[in-house]
């Protein structure tokens, strides 16, 4: 089965689905006819007229750090999560660095829990900084590895979590990491087996 046919008829969640990526992932994801496309997005740094319409996605104003949105988007049991959600940007974790852990870090952990509780098919988590793999990590990333040799602490403790958390599930997490200059996606793949 082909990426034609992975997302048709499945409700999918984006967290930070308002960002420039999150707006591109978003709109694919309709074409390929999901059935549902959940948007959570606080607009911090983003903006509500850059959301795709289309009929299939649906646009929730909310932050990940919010249980009452995180159960109601959850209540939709999304198939699928691509956790996109950060407070981002260098300048800013040193400026704000209790909100960057709170946002990277807790707000990741509370959607980690929330697809774990719903048995999301799939959880990715990406990032286009180098923070998911490290620097000293030579490309591509290979599965074997362990992304806890990370130098990002925040990255080290979101696998360590979902190891941890989801022991027995069938549920894959999948660290996507986009080289902004190039474009290039690199992965790898967790499974709580």
């Amino acid at each position: 089965m082909g990426i034609e046919n992975e997302y048709e008829g499945k409700v999918v969640l984006v967290t930070g689905g308002a960002g420039c990526i999150g707006t591109n992932l978003s709109r694919k994801l309709a074409e390929l006819n999901a059935e549902k496309v959940i948007i959570l997005d606080d607009l911090s740094s983003a903006y509500e007229w850059n959301i795709p319409k289309a009929k299939n996605i649906v646009f929730v104003k909310g932050s990940v750090l919010d249980d009452g949105m995180l159960k109601r988007v959850f209540k939709e049991n999304p198939d699928y999560v691509f956790h996109l959600a950060a407070h981002f940007a260098n300048q800013n974790s040193v400026d704000n660095p209790e909100t960057d852990l709170m946002v990277n870090g807790v707000g990741t952990l509370k959607v980690l829990q929330y697809a774990h509780l719903v048995n999301v098919k799939r959880f990715v988590y990406s990032s286009s900084g180098c923070g998911v793999y490290g620097l000293d990590s030579k490309m591509p990333f290979e599965e074997h590895e362990s992304c806890l040799e990370s130098y990002i602490p925040t990255t080290s403790i979101i696998c360590m979590v979902f190891l941890s958390l989801m022991q027995g599930s069938s549920m894959f997490m999948d660290l996507a990491r986009c080289q902004e200059d190039t474009g290039t996606l690199y992965q790898t793949s967790f499974t709580g087996r």
